[in-house]
């Protein structure tokens, strides 16, 4: 018994070392990193942070998205890994800082399909709160098609975003969310339509509209877009 008391010490102050060199996140730090990760591929994965897994609810379901999720803050190992496995599809070192917001998308299981952005919401909540026209939402475009080539966006009868590359998302934009709008996407340089279509969209909302899969898949590849919501915003009308 004597014995024991020592090496359980040392155990444990080892082990309180090595965690404290690893957490970069002061205790007292309220405002971590927010991140948002999407799905974009076919499989059902989750994400882990240097690995502890971050998604704890549910795993990402291809198409699917987890809300805003506090992370670590600084330069960090990311590991992607399908659901029912250990094996790591790719590692990712991915450098957040505190206080902001993110959305990660894995757009396919190597780690040159994966990209982040940073979302300005505390921007797109002002636009929408000071909007004297009730129209009141914003959106984003975002390529997360990566072997579409650059992208051509419209939203209703907004301005075309042009050229948009893989992994690349525009500002956010003030647009009516009170009517349904028509999405139509064409590859750069063509003047044929890729994919059109009608989305029904809500007021107060900022959202992240992105493309996915491939012009030339079929099934569940196939070229489509998805839609996330970052934030809700409550409107005095």
């Amino acid at each position: 018994m004597n014995f024991r008391i020592p090496i359980l010490l040392i155990a444990v102050i080892t082990g309180f070392t090595s965690c404290k060199e690893k957490d970069i996140v002061p205790p007292l730090d309220k405002n971590p990193p927010e991140v948002i990760t999407v799905n974009t591929t076919t499989d059902t994965i989750n994400i882990y942070q240097n690995n502890i897994r971050q998604n704890n609810t549910s795993s990402i379901y291809p198409n699917g998205a987890t809300g805003y999720l506090p992370f670590l803050r600084g330069t960090q190992n990311f590991q992607i890994r399908r659901t029912g496995t250990t094996d790591v599809l790719f590692t990712k070192a991915v450098t957040i800082d505190s206080a902001t917001n993110y959305t990660f998308f894995v757009a396919g299981t190597t780690a040159d399909k994966f990209f982040t952005t940073i979302d300005p919401i505390a921007v797109a909540y002002d636009t929408v709160e000071n909007d004297n026209t009730f129209t009141r939402s914003v959106i984003r475009i975002v390529n997360a098609s990566y072997n579409s080539g650059p992208l051509n966006v419209t939203v209703g009868t907004a301005d075309t975003v042009k050229s948009l590359a893989f992994g690349t998302a525009t500002p956010f934009m003030k647009f009516n969310a009170s009517t349904s709008q028509d999405i139509k996407i064409y590859l750069a340089n063509s003047s044929t339509v890729q994919l059109d279509t009608t989305i029904a969209f809500q007021t107060g909302l900022i959202y992240t509209l992105y493309t996915k899969g491939s012009p030339t898949g079929a099934g569940n590849a196939a070229f489509s877009i998805g839609l996330t919501t970052n934030q809700y915003i409550p409107l005095n009308q």
